[in-house]
């Protein structure tokens, strides 16, 4: 296992929802440390609507 002790690797699938047997890789691959979050919201582009990936540490949500 690579990455820093008690971090979890993530490693995620999207899956179209109008193409369920077809499986699209998600091309980044990250380590996530304690303190981290995850959050995910919509990208609405001409070509469609894309998922965004970010991470923060639970510090930064906290400020103003």
């Amino acid at each position: 296992m690579t990455g820093a002790p008690n971090s979890i690797r993530v490693d995620l699938v999207l899956v179209p929802a109008d193409e369920g047997r077809r499986r699209t890789p998600f091309s980044g691959a990250g380590v996530l440390r304690p303190g981290q979050v995850i959050t995910m919201h919509e990208d609405r582009t001409v070509a469609g609507t894309a998922v965004v990936l970010d991470s923060h540490s639970r510090a930064d949500l906290r400020r103003p």
